[in-house]
């Protein structure tokens, strides 16, 4: 394998963690925009200590995509300028419902901001991603906004949608479970976990099979066995949805969203000797050394966060306060 190979990998992997827990906050901000307002502010403070963190891999892609592989950064990118300031719009709406719905005398509409920049958000990145997999040829009319009448992007799109259901119905569902709330909707997010769930890998499917179209060289050892491994996932999501599993369905919804990704990556680089697609980067060792020292500390960070926001061990220790004793004249 070439360094090339290894950076294939290694943005298939950052890939991953900006579309497995970037969807939790995705979801979440949809999810909200149909409870009233208890429950909403309710699910959109449960990512608050976690948003940030996670916004933070769409940043590396970005960053990596420039350094390692500056051809597909060159072509697609500048064609797609509206489908990015879409996107760059969205993010920043869905930001500053986030923010300032703790500060307004009516935090309603800042939480319906969040709600809607999400949908923004998940339209904008569903193109662009659509439009990177599939090539720009037929998404270039008005800088990218063209891709929205195209139905070829569709299925990128409803994969990053289902996505949002699956980790934000998830998300939603095990943070009941860990504080032990006798909450009426738990079935509700047990279904659209679910609903998310089937329609992750139906669109996921689909996906594959747009990006093996016209492919002469298939990775079928790989592919045939991951089919194997996301069916039996997808069994075991179902199973972790009933009342008397104990435990939070996320790392299967997880697992289901990486192994999508590890069949559209492996037909990728399947068709990428005939395609010649990626080009060379520049001074690639030195962007491989810089990545070495950044990328721990970011994970860290990330495995932080999440293990600050559980519950359990938020209110395990909390001390108890005593009642200060009347003052006697």
């Amino acid at each position: 394998m070439t360094l090339h190979d290894w950076w294939f990998l290694l943005l298939g992997a950052v890939l991953f963690l900006h579309l497995g827990l970037g969807s939790i906050d995705l979801g979440i901000c949809l999810l909200s925009l149909f409870h009233p307002q208890e429950k909403a502010e309710a699910m959109l403070g449960s990512i608050d200590s976690v948003w940030h963190a996670n916004q933070t891999w769409l940043v590396v892609l970005g960053a990596m995509l420039f350094g390692a592989f500056p051809t597909v950064y060159g072509e697609v990118l500048p064609r797609m300028y509206g489908l990015v300031i879409l996107l760059l719009v969205a993010l920043a709406l869905r930001a500053l419902g986030l923010e300032y719905r703790h500060h307004a005398a009516n935090p309603e509409p800042w939480r319906r901001l969040a709600g809607w920049g999400a949908a923004a958000v998940v339209l904008a990145e569903g193109l662009l991603f659509g439009a990177l997999f599939l090539g720009v040829s037929e998404a270039t009319a008005l800088y990218g906004l063209g891709a929205v009448v195209r139905p070829v992007f569709f299925p990128a799109l409803l994969f990053l949608f289902c996505c949002g259901l699956l980790m934000g119905g998830a998300w939603r569902l095990g943070r009941l479970r860990r504080t032990h709330a006798d909450d009426p909707d738990m079935r509700l997010f047990a279904a659209l976990t679910l609903v998310g769930g089937l329609g992750s890998a139906l669109s996921g499917l689909l996906l594959c099979a747009q990006l093996a179209e016209g492919s002469a060289l298939m990775p079928w050892p790989f592919l045939v066995p991951l089919c194997i491994v996301g069916l039996a996932d997808l069994v075991v999501l179902c199973a972790s949805l009933r009342p008397r599993w104990l435990g939070s369905p996320l790392p299967w919804a997880l697992g289901l969203i990486g192994l999508v990704l590890a069949a559209c990556a492996a037909i990728v680089r399947a068709a990428l000797p005939a395609a010649d697609g990626f080009g060379d980067g520049v001074d690639l060792w030195f962007l491989t050394l810089s990545t070495a020292v950044l990328l721990p500390p970011l994970l860290a960070f990330q495995i932080f966060q999440y293990r600050l926001e559980r519950p359990t061990r938020r209110h395990a220790h909390t001390p108890q306060v005593e009642p200060a004793e009347e003052e006697r004249p």
